[in-house]
């Protein structure tokens, strides 16, 4: 009531039920919305705020819907009431606070079965958070109460059910529509652009098991024509256009032809068609581990020993790795204080000199190699130096069918750190751990599957380097950049000069912002 508390206090309220035999939620309260050319007039769920509302006591408060039941209503269905609300705090430079929360119960008693296919830590594992509709919309479990079937959107006529919306906005400039030359928009909004920060193959990043989501198998037990069919948006089902010429009329039949796991990869299964093929299980892998730097000193030849090695342990010859894209290679930079201020002899990279190994490393029959690099540390160098290497190795799947496909695969970099001038050993600075990019990215790896440790990356990265006519891509400018995407102002589209309040604000490329606030 904002008497005992300050800042203006507003609500809205939902109802919803699952009818029997099926899995979505439909909503009591609708209205009807008109597309703005007058043509087109559809359905959407809504929730209301009119009702009447009185306190019971401190806190805690009774919301009767002036919405009545319909005369069909059935009590042994599982229901669920949705609250969301918004605290006006701005005069106190505090902003405005938000929240939502759902309720589920039978109204004859016994146990709900509400529908959870995603949970929102799933979700916030990129958006953190989730925030729609002005912000007040927070759950994926409130989401759902509207963004159901029942609703479309009058301009354009689409449905707006969460699993073709969501599916259709993360897929966004790789939907078959978009590429084609056409773009989906939701209204006024456009996701055309999209560039899901991961491979949307990746099904299972949001649909995630381990969230204890109670449907959380329903995307390979239970595929249906509106979820599949919202990424693989050139099929039609009603003619079988894009399904191998073979009509689909319901979602009877889908398991049978997609079952959740078959016999190969990238075959008809749910979880074999989304393999992404650089990450096969065929692949026989490929570990380096770096031992020890001898001979590191200023105005020396460095010498690194590593361990190369199949994931299943059997050791990997280095001549073995050529020609392209199979590859190793090495990179000396310093000092760690700040890369990029050493100038190697010979060599135009700022900072860094790297070296293809594959022709003179060393090595035992255990796996144990050594490589000494061609170029010296500087004399007069000082401090801590490092050594980084990046190995990728081709890979065939399913080799001799015609669903074979060429790909290429990278090992983990590493890093190992030593001193020029007998000081004692630094490690350069961390500022961002990979685990934090992976949370969005999943795997990040860039430049044909060579680097995907931000430890790695800094080294090239650096101050010094540019690139043809752009100032900058220094780690710190280019990624900030990247991610403030088409937000730059046009005094500030310069990757050099990024926003200086860059890190407090919500760093994502437009249209698709997944630190947004409003939709």
């Amino acid at each position: 009531m904002g008497i005992v508390t300050p800042g203006t206090i507003s609500t809205s309220f939902l109802i919803t039920y699952i009818p029997k035999g099926q899995t979505q939620y439909v909503s009591y309260i609708t209205r009807q919305r008109t597309s703005t050319d007058g043509k087109n007039t559809v359905t959407q769920a809504t929730g209301e705020n009119t009702g009447v509302q009185t306190q019971v006591a401190e806190g805690e408060y009774l919301y009767t819907f002036l919405n009545k039941l319909p005369k069909s209503f059935d009590p042994a269905l599982t229901h669920r009431v949705g609250m969301y609300g918004s605290r006006n705090l701005t005069e106190f430079d505090l902003g405005t606070n938000f929240d939502d929360d759902v309720f589920d119960f039978v109204p004859a008693g016994g146990k709900a079965a509400p529908r959870e296919v995603i949970k929102t830590i799933s979700c916030n594992k990129c958006h953190d958070q989730l925030a729609f509709h002005g912000g007040s919309r927070r759950s994926l479990d409130l989401c759902i109460m509207c963004h159901t079937p029942q609703t479309s959107e009058p301009n354009g006529n689409q449905t707006v059910d969460m699993k073709v919306m969501t599916h259709k906005i993360h897929m966004g400039s790789e939907l078959p529509s978009v590429i084609a030359g056409g773009k989906y928009a939701i209204g006024n909004a456009d996701w055309s652009t999209v560039a899901l920060p991961s491979d949307p193959r990746r099904c299972a990043e949001c649909h995630d098991s381990a969230t204890g989501a109670a449907q959380g198998d329903a995307w390979f037990k239970n595929p249906t024509r509106a979820a599949c069919g919202s990424c693989h948006d050139n099929v039609n089902f009603a003619t079988g256009l894009n399904h191998v010429n073979l009509p689909q009329v319901s979602d009877d039949q889908c398991a049978t032809c997609h079952p959740p796991q078959g016999e190969l990869e990238l075959d008809a299964s749910i979880k074999g068609a989304h393999v992404l093929p650089q990450e096969s299980a065929t692949a026989p892998g490929i570990v380096i581990n770096l031992l020890k730097v001898d001979n590191g000193a200023a105005g020396k030849l460095p010498t690194i020993t590593f361990t190369l090695k199949d994931k299943a342990g059997k050791p990997i010859d280095p001549a073995s790795l050529v020609p392209a894209p199979n590859k190793i290679s090495f990179v000396l930079t310093g000092p760690t204080t700040d890369y990029g201020n050493t100038v190697f002899t010979g060599v135009t990279t700022p900072g860094y000199v790297s070296e293809n190994a594959p022709t003179t490393a060393k090595c035992g029959q255990d796996g144990t190699c050594t490589y000494t690099f061609t170029h010296a540390i500087p004399a007069g160098s000082k401090g801590s130096f490092a050594i980084g290497v990046e190995a990728r190795r081709a890979l065939v799947v399913l080799p001799g069918t015609v669903k074979e496909v060429s790909t290429r695969y990278g090992a983990d970099n590493k890093v190992i750190y030593f001193s020029v001038d007998g000081s004692p050993v630094a490690k350069r600075r961390v500022v961002v751990d990979t685990a934090k990019c992976n949370q969005c990215h999943v795997r990040l790896s860039l430049h044909g599957e060579n680097r995907n440790q931000v430890e790695y990356c800094v080294f090239c990265h650096n101050p010094r380097h540019t690139r043809g006519t752009v100032s900058g891509i220094d780690m710190s400018v280019m990624v900030h950049s990247i991610h403030f995407g088409d937000n730059h102002s046009p005094t500030t589209a310069n990757p050099a000069t990024p926003p200086t309040a860059l890190c407090a604000t919500s760093m994502a490329r437009k249209p698709f912002s997944p630190s947004a606030s409003s939709m």
